[in-house]
């Protein structure tokens, strides 16, 4: 049996697919009007703007992280250079204090050398 198809099935069926998509569209034309179909681009439009901030955030979390990093380590460096100079300052000090009783009193000579040699060991040696 031998099945054939005029030109009127075939334009019949082609106006229902052309009718099917056409309410399709419609559809969708309609949802997308609708307060919910609004609410979803809405809400999609929301989504991503919340997404490139998220990322934005991650930049600036990860900038301030390094940042964090490097004072940490100028911090570190300067505790150190605080220390020696505060070292060096008592250093300089008590070799004053024995340079003034020494020239009150005329004694102290075998102090004296000694604290020569601890200025001497400190600022030459280092």
């Amino acid at each position: 049996m031998e099945t054939q198809f005029t030109l009127n099935d075939i334009l019949s069926t082609l106006a229902v697919i052309v009718a099917v998509v056409a309410g399709i569209k419609a559809l969708q034309f309609l949802f997308s009007n609708s307060p919910l179909g609004k609410l979803k681009t809405q809400v999609e439009a929301n989504t991503k703007h919340l997404n490139e901030d998220f990322e934005k955030f991650k930049t600036i979390e990860r900038r301030l992280n390094a940042i964090d990093h490097r004072l940490d380590e100028a911090e570190k460096s300067r505790d150190a250079e605080v220390k020696g100079l505060t070292e060096s300052l008592n250093i300089i000090g008590t070799s004053v204090a024995s340079i003034l009783n020494h020239m009150i009193d005329g004694n102290g000579v075998e102090e004296m050398k000694g604290e020569r040699d601890r200025l001497i060991g400190h600022f030459i040696n280092k």
